[in-house]
């Protein structure tokens, strides 16, 4: 583990910039509630163990820009089913298969977790 969330929030981009995942800057790990990196968008540069109530159960892409593995859990504090790691340098216009509207926590990590 690296560590607890040095840094997170949740920000809303304006209409012409919320569709951008270079919106997530390096050193940054990305969640956003709707498809093609649209809507509310939360960033961190640590672990969470609550993605928090604004993002919870919704995410529905990413960006990973950082030199971590960042592993999904379906409940807070990195509990119940460990569900997918996604690979440092990974983005997507769609969670992957199984991860749609389920996070709940995250944890960033030098090797895939599941």
């Amino acid at each position: 583990m690296l560590g607890t969330a040095l840094a997170t929030a949740l920000a809303t981009a304006p209409p012409a910039a919320a569709r951008n995942p270079d919106n997530c800057l390096p050193g940054q790990f990305c969640l956003w509630e709707s498809v093609d990196h649209g809507g509310v968008m939360l960033y961190s540069t640590g672990s969470m163990a609550y993605v928090g109530d604004l993002m919870n159960d919704r995410a529905s892409s990413f960006r990973n820009n950082t030199s971590s593995w960042v592993t999904f859990y379906d409940s807070r504090d990195y509990r119940g089913g460990c569900f997918d790691s996604i690979p440092p340098g990974a983005v997507s216009p769609v969670m992957p298969p199984g991860a749609d509207d389920v996070v709940t926590s995250f944890r960033l990590t030098r090797w895939a977790n599941c």
